[in-house]
């Protein structure tokens, strides 16, 4: 098995693959491509003069669109139950997200980013990256409250004091301020490790 650059025109597609991809989904893949090349190569296997595309099925097509002439190819021989079986496996065994992991890594990266922008190179649309960073969101504050209700009453008080500046002071009210309204929380102290608690929670 070794990885080569093999001309567009010896390439052709299989005719068994079952993959398809939405036009949006499409449109974004070719971005990518168009942006920053190929990151991942085609799979093929020798076949007659040329190769036949085992798994990049898609990258083949946005290719010969771009005007390539040539493409990065990992070469495999593969007999043809293999190449069936391997394309299958390509396509459906790459797994799956976990919801709560990919909600929270879209949040972190909606923080430097709109969903906007996220959504030009990602499967998503604006839409369903503002819904799933929704849910981080109301899952770390779920978790922040549950450990907030855990707390032993009445506990036990001890003085904080730090030192801000006037700007820095208006910034920790306001979050603090936040915090009391959207986690329910009466005293200043509480509302404070309860933000504190979230950005440990997100980072962490």
């Amino acid at each position: 098995m070794k990885i080569k650059r093999i001309p567009a025109s010896a390439l052709a597609a299989n005719p068994w693959n079952p993959n398809r991809m939405s036009p949006d989904r499409f449109r974004k893949l070719r971005r990518e491509i168009e942006l920053n090349g190929f990151s991942v190569p085609l799979q093929v296997r020798p076949r007659g003069s040329g190769f036949e595309i085992v798994d990049g099925e898609h990258r083949f097509q946005i290719a010969k669109e771009l005007g390539l002439k040539s493409l990065p190819c990992m070469v495999t021989e593969l007999t043809d139950r293999e190449a069936r079986l391997k394309t299958l496996q390509l396509n459906g065994l790459r797994g799956e997200n976990d919801p709560e992991k990919l909600a929270a890594l879209l949040a972190e990266l909606a923080d430097e980013a709109g969903a906007e922008e996220l959504a030009q190179s990602l499967p998503w649309s604006a839409t369903e990256i503002e819904e799933m960073v929704a849910l981080a969101e109301r899952e770390v504050e779920a978790a922040v409250a549950r450990a907030c209700a855990a707390r032993p009453e009445p506990p036990a008080l001890d003085l904080y004091a730090v030192v801000t500046s006037p700007r820095e002071r208006e910034t920790i009210e306001a979050a603090v301020s936040l915090a009391r309204a959207k986690l329910g929380l009466l005293e200043d102290g509480a509302a404070l490790a309860g933000v504190c608690e979230l950005y440990r929670r997100k980072n962490s």
